[in-house]
């Protein structure tokens, strides 16, 4: 319902706006989980396929399309912003963004706007366990994951927001 001027509810082309609810037959075949809507639209299936329609920074779809590049990830939750730029979050803590990037909001290092989801590198030993967006900004709660090798003997971990450490040197021979 609403306007569809973008194609952001997925009939078929761009129209005036609709005042009733309408189905949206290309997505029958499959459970849809999880809906959002922002600057387009998107839907998660229960098989972990995500579809987008409307218009981005990935073209523009009339009517919703499988998001091929995110076809192997195992979406947790995304999000869209009214913006136009979008995360989507794995069960493993991977935040993927993608959309304009005019100030940095996707977390590359770069000012570049993507058309697929792209691998936020910078979070890399970070577990990411819940997104946000805005127009033009994405935030995100997680915590860091233990160091893979102890430095002199601690182990440093953060547990809940919490920094805690442990001396993992037990069985060491002193020289």
């Amino acid at each position: 319902m609403g306007a569809n001027t973008k194609g952001q509810l997925g009939t078929g082309g761009p129209s005036k706006s609709m005042s009733l609810p309408t189905f949206i037959e290309e997505l029958s075949f499959t459970q849809m989980i999880k809906i959002r809507a922002g600057f387009f639209s998107a839907s998660l299936s229960a098989d972990g396929q995500l579809y987008v329609w409307g218009q981005g920074s990935f073209g523009e779809f009339y009517t919703p399309h499988r998001v091929k590049s995110a076809k192997s990830l195992d979406i947790m939750d995304f999000q869209i912003s009214r913006g136009g730029c979008a995360a989507l979050l794995t069960r493993t803590g991977k935040l993927y963004s993608w959309g304009p990037n005019e100030n940095g909001q996707l977390g590359h290092g770069d000012f570049t706007t993507r058309s697929t989801p792209a691998r936020v590198k910078s979070l890399e030993g970070k577990k990411v366990t819940s997104v946000g967006v805005g127009d033009e900004f994405i935030i995100c709660l997680g915590r860091s994951m233990p160091h893979k090798e102890p430095q002199n003997g601690i182990l440093k971990q953060e547990k809940d927001g919490v920094s805690t450490s442990s001396n993992r040197t037990s069985g060491a021979s002193k020289l």
